[in-house]
């Protein structure tokens, strides 16, 4: 979907990924991983990076993601790229996989201990974090109707990969969304206040 809007902004853009479910940055980090053959395959501009969608939310388990984070950063920067660390999402009601968790039971409690857990390790590696989850925080304290979520609570319907689109689209090319075509189905009001979203979420600092 990021394709199609920065296609449609008159962009040439390339997008690939190596993105089994469920998988660590660690893992992806192991030598001989597809994800290492990627980066090294070729001259990319951003390389993006994804932890599990709890681990980054954990204290316990940021050692292992950053140990992650470190050894596919040195990879990206010897290919001449840069880092961008995806900070996802909150669970919907939270996670109710760990909900002895008093941080993370409820969707705002989980979001600032993903933001916390990712903005660490870019402040590190002194790479860039395109906030998505944030901009679902934004959105939904603006719009409580609106529905980002797929029917698990967890991964996004159309509507929530539009705006992450967005915010993708914002922070690599330091460009408003707001404009760009509406795409998959989504009505051209729900696309607007979703480009609005993106764009003071991931531009105005």
């Amino acid at each position: 979907m990021f394709q199609q809007l920065a296609t449609s902004s008159g962009k040439n853009v390339y997008v690939d990924q190596v993105s089994p479910g469920g998988w660590s940055l660690l893992q992806h980090a192991s030598e001989g991983s597809a994800a290492l053959a990627k980066i090294r395959s070729s001259r990319w501009d951003f390389v993006v990076l994804q932890e599990q969608s709890q681990f980054p939310a954990y204290e316990d388990s940021r050692p292992n993601m950053y140990r992650g984070a470190r050894i596919l950063n040195e990879a990206i920067r010897k290919s001449s790229a840069k880092t961008v660390f995806y900070m996802t999402w909150g669970y919907r009601n939270g996670d109710t996989l760990n909900n002895g968790v008093s941080k993370t039971n409820t969707f705002d409690g989980m979001q600032e201990e993903l933001r916390i857990g990712y903005t660490a390790i870019a402040e590190e590696l002194s790479a860039t974090v395109c906030p998505v989850g944030i901009a679902w925080l934004n959105a939904v304290h603006q719009d409580p109707k609106i529905n980002l979520w797929a029917g698990d609570n967890k991964h996004p319907s159309r509507e929530g990969t539009y705006l992450a689109a967005c915010a993708f689209y914002a922070t690599l090319f330091s460009e408003s969304p707001v404009g760009l075509k509406s795409i998959d189905d989504i009505d051209g009001k729900t696309a607007l206040f979703l480009q609005q979203v993106a764009a003071k979420t991931c531009l105005m600092k």
